[in-house]
Parts: C-alpha cells; structure tokens; sequence
C-alpha cells in the first residue's frame, strides 16, 4: 500500500513538537461496499473492503493517567481524558470515549498515551471515518495495554462503542473491514454467523472511483436508526405470517404477500431488503467469476433501491449516479454508505477515468454549484502498524 507521505511527515512534526520522544504510526482504512448495504443489521451477506483512505496516528505511552489527544482534521483540536472515567462527550470525542469505556467494562487497564492523528478520508463520506476512528484507538490500546484482542474481536468491541455514547445501532460491516480488511480482496461477511471469507477483488481492465458529493450526512439524526426500527416491523409480521426468523430466508413471493397487511414505507424497506441479499450473492458469483458487466449490473439496481426503496439518497447522488450510467465506460455506480450525502462509488474503465472524472466534476459543478472530489481507491489490509 502506497502511504499518504504529506500527511504522515505532517503528522511526525506536530508530534515531535506537542510530544518529543519517540513514537509509533497506525494507519486505520476506511471502507467500500461493493454491495450489500443496509443489510449488515438484517442478517443478510456483505461485500466490504478496506480501502487505501483511512486515519494515520503517530502515538505513544504516556506517564500518569491522562491521554492526550490532538486531531489535525479539527482545526488542531486537543483533549486530555482521564484514562479511569472515560465518560460520553459529544463529537468526535465520544467515539474515542466509548471505545475506552468497552475496554474499561471488559477490566482492561487502559494505559495512558499521547497521539496526534490527521485524515484523508473525507468527513460525512459515507466511508465510515467513525469505524476508523474506533479502528485507531482500539489497535492502540490493545497494543500498548497486551489484552490481546483479535481483530474480530476488536471489531465487535468498535461497534459496541458506536452503539453505546454515539448511539448509532450499526450493524458489524464496518467495522469488521477496517479490523479485517485484506489487500486486493473483498471481505465477504456473514452478518448472521460473523463468518468471513476472502473473495479476490480482480477488475481487470477496470477500477473503482470514489466521487465525493461534497454534500455530509450525519447518521445520529435519527434516519438510520429509524430505518432499522421499520425493518424490524416489517420483519415482526412476516416471521407471524411465514415462522420464518431472517430476511435471508424471506422471498419476494412472501413479502409481497403480505403487502396489504404492512405500511406502504416498511413495505418499500423490506423489499429493498430482500432484494439486496440476494444481490450480494449474484455479484459473489460475479466477482469469482470475473463479470464486471454483471457486477456494474448489480451496482447500478443497488443505488436505485436505497433511492426508491430505501429512500436514503439526495438529489446530488442520484445525479451522480445518473451521469455514470450514461457515461461510456462505466459499467456500474452507487451511493456508499448509510446514505443522505458523501460519495457514488463507480467501477470505470482505466482508460476512461481521466475523461469520466473531468466530465462528472463540471458537470457536477454546473448542476449544483459544488465542487465534487475524487478518489481512486484500492482494496489493501486493515488497521496496523506501519
């Protein structure tokens, strides 16, 4: 993996001079999902990967009981938190204040240490820069604390955290590709059983271009968490019609006849559902078998789903998803993430990408008066030292 150099070399100063004395770097990704959104938290399979873009750290063990923490990506924002009472905040702060408390419920000691981190994920992205917050501060204090966690395991403990103080009752996707993340692969995840496996992300002649919206999303508004409260209503009247526990194991058939019986938005929130899981599993079969047609396919239904269905896009991604669609040499596109802003993730021709990113910045510029941003992206391995 090619490291962001100019971030790293800003990062080592600005530690040398707060700190001094020696340190160590983790890097910590963000994350892509091919596909499979929104079905982390519905028993379904997902496509994520671990992806060049994350959260670098210069940090070390400290003296005392106070950990010191300054973030670059907030105008230099310096805190100091007591390492015994590690209480909810709000902001950036609570992610790292929770993922402390879960090592503090578990009786770990949690050591003392000073850290400066800097971002080129782009806030509100929807590339989950909060499960590579957590993705940090976990890796640091189970490697200077010896707890001995294993990824997966501190990929369970970085949800937990997000479920506690920030409040966001997100499924395991995000935080197990940035534990579990594997260079040149996509981390397939069965969000029932945990299970995962490794399936080899080969585009061939093509590549993935993230197109940042510009446009933020917050997911503690309250959408997110309201959109796995319809789910599970729609879930709660077909296991009482079908006996059935798991949407992985609804048909459409079966939904569909219950339709009459369900409100016309947990209808559209199960269908969505429903549909998506079996997706995965096509593009699963793509990707092994190395159809980039089918897989472009596949992302292209996905994005209209969480637009129609889901109803978790804005105008901005539509558009962005629209002109890919129409542009010559992009055979897929959709939203990423939770939704409500941040990025298009689009599969394009290598000999493409530089007319498609030229093109899709002006036009963008023309039809909204923002300035998109691109990302071209690999597949690479999770948090760790480097």
């Amino acid at each position: 993996m090619e490291i962001n150099s100019g971030l790293v070399q800003k990062l080592k100063h600005q530690y040398s001079k707060a700190f001094g004395g020696d340190y160590s770097i983790v890097f910590s990704p963000g994350r892509i999902n091919l596909l499979g959104e929104h079905i982390d938290y519905n028993d379904g399979y997902v496509l994520p990967a671990a992806i060049s873009l994350g959260i670098y750290g210069c940090f070390a063990p400290a003296d005392g009981r106070t950990i010191h923490i300054i973030a670059t990506d907030f105008n230099n924002n310096a805190v100091a938190i007591d390492a015994d009472n590690p209480g909810p905040s709000k902001g950036w702060q609570n992610y790292v204040l929770s993922v402390l408390n879960q090592f503090k419920q578990k009786g770990i000691h949690i050591p003392a240490f000073t850290m400066v981190m800097g971002s080129d994920l782009p806030i509100g992205s929807g590339l989950s820069s909060s499960a590579a917050l957590e993705g940090a501060i976990s890796f640091i204090v189970n490697h200077l604390s010896g707890a001995g966690f294993n990824p997966k395991e501190l990929a369970l403990l970085g949800q937990a955290a997000e479920h506690d103080y920030p409040g966001v009752k997100c499924g395991i996707m995000d935080q197990f590709a940035n534990m579990l993340g594997k260079e040149n692969h996509i981390v397939r995840i069965d969000c029932m059983t945990q299970g995962t496996d490794y399936l080899p992300l080969e585009l061939k002649e093509y590549e993935l271009v993230l197109v940042y919206s510009n446009v933020q999303h917050a997911l503690t508004g309250g959408e997110y968490n309201q959109r796995r409260e319809q789910c599970n209503e729609g879930l709660a009247h077909l296991k009482s019609k079908t006996g059935k526990t798991s949407f992985r194991n609804i048909t459409n058939e079966e939904l569909i006849a219950v339709k009459p019986d369900l409100d016309p938005l947990v209808f559209d929130r199960c269908k969505y559902v429903v549909e998506e899981i079996e997706r995965t599993h096509l593009a699963a079969d793509a990707l092994l078998a190395g159809n980039i047609g089918e897989i472009g396919k596949l992302m292209f239904e996905t994005h209209w789903g969480l637009s129609n269905l889901y109803e978790v896009s804005l105008p901005e991604l539509d558009w962005l998803a629209e002109f890919a669609a129409s542009f010559e040499g992009v055979p897929g596109a959709r939203l990423m993430g939770g939704g409500f802003g941040g990025c298009t993730l689009n599969l394009v021709a290598k000999e493409r990408v530089a007319a498609f990113s030229e093109a899709v910045l002006k036009g963008y510029r023309e039809k909204f008066g923002i300035e998109a941003k691109l990302y071209p992206v690999k597949a690479v391995d999770g948090t760790r030292l480097i």
